[in-house]
């Protein structure tokens, strides 16, 4: 997927991510509306992940969402960002957390599993700084 701004000059791509046998026993269509099948239906609920071409772990999770996390997780983040006060030049990271809703209460209760903290304050806010972030991202944020 890529999205052109001609008139600003920039480019945002994003790779597309397919689930292998994502469910094999439950419904895997529905009609307009419905809000089945999402990444909960993950049937059986069993992630198979390889760690760096060397290592395969196959897990077996008590829920989809958790199987679908464990596809998705990553140990690290890695890519260039630029801090120029010269030309006021800044870099924007978007980081998608497809089954975080399904962790993390919105308002209230305790978040679980994957994350440390609950999403408070503006929606915008909200997201920004839910969970641990390393060095440079506290850096640029004046942490």
């Amino acid at each position: 997927m890529t999205f052109i701004n001609v008139n600003s000059g920039t480019d945002y791509t994003q790779d597309a991510v397919a689930l292998a046998n994502f469910n094999q026993i439950g419904v895997n269509y529905s009609p307009a509306g419905e809000r089945v099948p999402n990444l909960e239906s993950a049937t059986p609920p069993v992630s198979i992940v390889t760690f760096r071409r060397h290592a395969r772990y196959e897990s077996f999770w008590s829920a989809g969402s958790d199987a679908v996390s464990a596809v998705l997780m990553h140990d690290s983040v890695l890519n260039e960002f630029t801090l120029d006060t010269a030309t006021q030049s800044g870099t924007d990271w978007v980081l998608t957390m497809p089954t975080k809703h399904i962790y993390v209460d919105r308002i209230v209760g305790d978040a679980s599993l994957l994350f440390q903290r609950n999403f408070t304050g503006a929606p915008a806010a909200a997201t920004r700084w839910c969970s641990t972030c390393d060095r440079e991202a506290h850096a640029q944020a004046g942490r």
